[in-house]
This record gives structure tokens, sequence and C-alpha cells, in this order.
């Protein structure tokens, strides 16, 4: 904890031994913003620092031209009650809420470390339909991207493995996150998670016995199935109305496509 944590815990102390409520709010309050507040600069800095590392990398190599670096996807999510644990091993008890979801990367690095690792930047909307529980939501997510690449049968079928990490903003708590809170309060930025895998639909067809030709944009089209997750981190993010911590969110099954250019 540094000096201004340290001084925001012990103004939230001093306020709760003399029964200050409205002193200890403010305080807390601003403890969140300072903990929130250094979450976006480590994650500004990240990127600016990958930036330029991409483009150092980009002007070692004339091939890095030829790339496509854009991606563009749509997807369509199903929100579930499982935690997250319990969605990545295979248990998904879906719930009415759903929605569309879109996103743009963009391919900073195509070779991280010298890895079959991709360094991406992730954009995107959510649009929440609420099914009629609440007024339907907007969700924003900025992310850095991690995709593995380097799989022994990408001859047959080329296939990545990604992880996102970043931010998750909503105009309001969607009734899938209050479902999984138990209707305790929560936040409107969250940390933001999505595991992936993409299969590349040209590869695919062509297993089959139905390639087209190797100039077909099938080819730069992906099948994406993810779960995207808002959670607080172990409060982090804040408290919820009772003062505790934190610590749930929300998961969606998101299957769709993504296209290169």
């Amino acid at each position: 904890m540094d000096k201004n944590e340290a001084r925001y815990a012990e103004i939230a102390t001093l306020g709760i031994h003399w029964g200050n409520l409205t002193s200890t709010s403010v305080a807390i309050e601003l403890y969140t913003v300072h903990i929130v507040m250094k979450r976006l600069n480590v994650l500004a800095l990240l990127l600016c620092s990958l930036t330029t590392t991409s483009l150092i990398h980009a002007s070692d190599s004339a091939s890095s031209e030829e790339l496509n670096r854009w991606r563009f996807g749509v997807h369509y999510f199903q929100g579930t009650v499982n935690d997250f644990s319990e969605a990545l091993t295979g248990r998904w008890d879906t719930i009415d809420p759903n929605g569309v979801r879109v996103n743009l990367s963009y391919l900073m690095i195509e070779r991280l470390w010298d890895l079959p690792l991709e360094l991406l930047v992730d954009g995107g909307l959510m649009w929440h339909n609420e099914q009629g529980y609440q007024d339907n939501v907007l969700q924003s997510t900025l992310a850095i991207k991690f995709a593995w690449t380097g799989f022994p049968w990408n001859d047959y079928i080329r296939t990545r493995i990604a992880i996102s990490e970043g931010l998750s903003y909503v105009s309001s708590i969607p009734i899938t996150e209050k479902m999984n809170r138990n209707s305790n309060s929560s936040q409107n930025l969250l940390n933001y998670l999505e595991p992936s895998i993409a299969l590349n639909c040209g590869d695919f067809f062509k297993l089959i016995g139905l390639g087209p030709k190797a100039s077909n944009p099938i080819y730069d089209t992906w099948l994406v199935g993810s779960i995207p997750h808002r959670s607080g981190i172990l409060g982090l993010f804040g408290e919820d109305d009772n003062g505790d911590p934190i610590t749930g969110g929300s998961n969606y099954l998101s299957i769709g496509l993504e296209m290169e250019f």
C-alpha cells in the first residue's frame, strides 16, 4: 500500500471510530477512485509501451506490411448463471438475457518475444437485450489481447487461443450480473476478462473437402467462441451497498465471426 492508499484508509478508519458516517463514505469513495485510477494509469502505460515495441518490430520486417492487422468481429452472446470457473469447464446454465457484440482489434506484434504469440489491442461494444427484466444495457470494453497461434495441427486448420484483459463499463448493471450477485449492487466500471478460441473458416471447409480457392476471403474469416467476463477482482473496484467488496460479476457465452483486413 503506498502513501496515498494509507492516507485514504486512515481517513476511513477514523471516520468509523468517531461514528462520522458521512466522512467514512466519502473516504471510501476516494479510496475506490484512487485504486481504479491507478489501474487505468497502469493500463495506459502498458499500451504505450507495447505500441512502441510494435513499431520497432514492424520496422524490422518488410513482411509485416503485408499482414492483415485489423480484425472486426460480430458475435451473439447469451447470459449464464454459472461462475467463471464453471463456465470454463463447460457448465453452461443459460438464462434469457442475450445480446449482440461487435469488436475491433489491431495486431500490434505478430511474434511477441519471438514466440507464436500475437499481441493486439481490442475494443468492443455489447448491446444487452434484458428481455423485459429492465431497460437494455450498453457495455463498452477496452483490453489488451494475447493470442497463441503455434499449434501442431495448423497445417490442417489454423487455431488461436487467446486471453483479453482490460476494463468494462456498462450504462447500468446488467440483469445477469444482478442475478449472479444475488441482487447485491455492483459498479459500472469493472475488470474485463475474455478467454477465447478461434478456428479458421477457410481451413475448416478445406478440411471437409469443400475448400474454396486460396484467394477467397473466407480464409481471412474465423469462427470465434469466448466467455466475456466482468468482475471486481476481490474488491479492487469498490464495494457494494452492503459494504462488501465486489468479488463477482457476470459471465456470457459468445460465438461469432471475425474478419481480418
